[in-house]
């Protein structure tokens, strides 16, 4: 039997309490028993003076766009959707999906992240990758509307198919957004969802533009666009959502969550529209858009400048406190449904192990406030994925150094080459 007993460890649950000096017997994976025990396993690794909590997960990521870091930098969104992105990523080919996805599930592992929400395009070469590296994926392959909808819908099914009965793997919907998928298609995606009970992952309210547009040509918000389509009706990740309404609320249930990528709406001047406003009336959850956009794939800066910013913008010192951003943090697990997101008996033993002794966090008065607002990879000593360590002491265990060459080149191809003639209204 493939055991591990975790000594000493202090445990940083989800809900953010801290109990100190526990042991964690891991067995096939799972968790099997918590508190001081003295099993002999085939093997014991001490964390004395370490902090144990749950993984990361990335509720929303596009993840072979890190091709494209550092490439759509200044420009307003416009720009960047319509002249360096979309032009670009018309040219992608399968082979490069995979290798872009390869470097992002590194930086995620990097950072703690054990399960990641994909919405994009070559799906089955994000999951190849993802079960090289022993990652958990959640991957919503994109659909627009148009001649290859039915195409692109028939093709999510043949994956479900495929891969529904492989660990860790989960297949979703993934219509683009209410602009670009128009309510015949979304009503269509229905007996389908329901069929397969798929969730829904899919882009809303981004911007201001995109709701007053929405009410000129439908008289509706996007949220209700989504409730008359009955999206809204199953398990739905909204992308962002900056600019729902308190008028949606009343639409919104306990099966809908909002990814937010904070990061991305500082650096493409997107605002915040009305969503921290209503944070105690959401299901809240953390994402990081790609790194087109948010250049990093980490939830927990993500989760950091939302807290600031929350706290700027209520005009409140007291909001957004140290647990709340922990729950923010926890809460992507229960929408992926991967059995992970709290240290008990029978969860996946899906955990970061933090040393906080280090120059960023000490004196460490406080380890959740160390954590949320002082800690960085650095920190992260190792990560382990259903009870397989992806980082061990400080590195990672998967190799990249292929896929870095890839992309370099394939970057300076593209740019060789310029962008296709292709945009979308957004």
């Amino acid at each position: 039997m493939n055991s591990i007993l975790l000594k000493n460890a202090n445990i940083v649950h989800a809900d953010g309490e801290i109990v100190k000096a526990q042991d964690i017997l891991i067995e096939e994976g799972r968790i099997k028993e918590i508190g001081k025990l003295n099993t002999g396993t085939s093997k014991t690794i001490d964390l004395s003076n370490r902090y144990i909590s749950p993984s990361f997960v990335n509720l929303h990521t596009h993840s072979a766009m890190n091709i494209f870091k550092g490439f759509a930098e200044d420009v307003n969104i416009d720009e960047w959707f319509n002249k360096r992105i979309w032009p670009y990523e018309a040219r992608l080919k399968e082979l490069d999906v995979y290798h872009g996805s390869k470097l992002a599930i590194a930086e995620m592992q990097n950072a703690g992240v054990s399960a990641f929400a994909d919405h994009y395009l070559y799906p089955e070469a994000i999951i190849k990758v993802a079960i090289e590296m022993n990652m958990d994926l959640d991957i919503a392959p994109t659909l627009f509307s148009g001649e290859e909808f039915q195409k692109g819908l028939d093709e999510t099914i043949e994956l479900y198919n495929k891969y529904k009965y492989q660990d860790g793997i989960i297949i979703s919907l993934g219509p683009h957004s209410t602009y670009t998928v128009n309510k015949k298609d979304l009503e269509s995606l229905v007996p389908t969802r329901d069929k397969y009970s798929f969730k829904t992952h899919i882009h809303v309210s981004e911007t201001k533009e995109q709701v007053q547009e929405s009410k000129s040509l439908y008289g509706k918000t996007p949220i209700a666009i989504l409730k008359e389509t009955e999206i809204l009706r199953g398990r739905t990740i909204i992308g962002h959502g900056l600019y729902v309404e308190e008028d949606d609320l009343i639409y919104l249930n306990g099966n809908v969550i909002f990814a937010l990528s904070p990061k991305t709406y500082f650096k493409l001047n997107m605002g915040f529209g009305n969503i921290l406003f209503f944070k105690d009336r959401l299901n809240i959850g953390i994402g990081t858009d790609g790194a087109a956009s948010s250049n990093t794939l980490n939830p927990l800066e993500q989760a950091r400048l939302l807290g600031l910013m929350g706290k700027y913008i209520l005009k409140d010192g007291e909001k957004f406190n140290i647990k709340e951003i922990w729950k923010y943090l926890m809460n992507g697990h229960k929408f992926l449904e991967f059995n992970s997101g709290e240290i008990k008996e029978g969860f996946s033993a899906d955990l970061i192990v933090w040393n906080l002794d280090k120059p960023n966090t000490l004196p460490n008065t406080d380890p959740l406030a160390s954590i949320i607002y002082s800690a960085s990879n650095e920190n992260i000593e190792s990560v382990m994925i259903r009870g397989n360590f992806v980082k061990q002491d400080n590195l990672l265990v998967n190799n990249i150094e292929e896929s870095a060459v890839y992309c370099k080149n394939l970057i300076d191809n593209l740019i060789e080459l310029g962008g296709e003639e292709k945009s979308r209204k957004f």
